[in-house]
């Protein structure tokens, strides 16, 4: 009694990705690499937001980036997997370097307007109406995929919320989502990987 026994997971060998329930015809019917991606990316720098105009799947769907051709990406393989473009919208921001020097920068945002689309996700994958950066996670279908769809899962992530210390060979994903990077070191784990976790408080008189 009381003691621990620790046991190193292994990813499985899965050759039938999960099936999904499709809202409107045309809809992916399986997960894949393309999902894989735009999901993680999503967990990344993507947030749900209430849009009573949609009815009881009143949620909206939204992502950015500062690099525009990660959104222009990610606008493509919505595109290819639900035959709708989203519009890119562009913002113009001021950013102050750690030397002072006041920089204008550019952020590349979409948005996903149609009620299919968006009730698709709510229904796959388990987004709330309300999905920010505290409460995000992995979602249980992403453990349930190929190798490949969590690399591709991994990959979007990265491309939002983490980094690649080549020299260092180090990979950094960050959150602050206990729950997401719980998830996100699990599946790293199973396919692999030993993960070491970094805690770093929050300054509150930080802007």
């Amino acid at each position: 009694e009381g003691d621990t026994l620790l046991i190193k997971s292994v990813y499985p060998e899965i050759t039938d990705e999960p099936s999904l329930s499709i809202v409107k015809e045309g809809q992916p019917k399986q997960l894949n690499e393309n999902l894989g991606y735009l999901l993680g990316f999503i967990m990344a720098e993507g947030w749900v937001e209430k849009d009573s105009r949609m009815g009881r799947y009143g949620n909206r769907i939204g992502m950015c980036s500062s690099e525009k051709s990660i959104i222009t990406n990610t606008s493509n393989i919505i595109h290819t997997e639900f035959r709708y473009q989203p519009t890119i919208e562009i913002k113009n921001y001021d950013y102050e370097t750690s030397q002072g020097l006041l920089l204008q920068k550019q952020m590349f945002s979409i948005r996903i307007n149609r009620k299919e689309i968006n009730q698709f996700f709510v229904e796959n994958f388990g987004f709330t109406d309300m999905l920010c950066a505290e409460n995000k996670f992995v979602p249980q279908k992403i453990f349930e995929s190929s190798k490949s769809v969590a690399h591709a899962f991994l990959s979007g992530y990265i491309d939002g919320d983490g980094s690649v210390h080549k020299n260092r060979n180090v990979i950094h994903l960050g959150s602050v989502s206990k729950k997401l990077i719980e998830g996100l070191a699990l599946l790293l784990q199973q396919l692999g990987h030993i993960p070491k976790y970094l805690m770093q408080k929050r300054d509150p008189t930080a802007k």
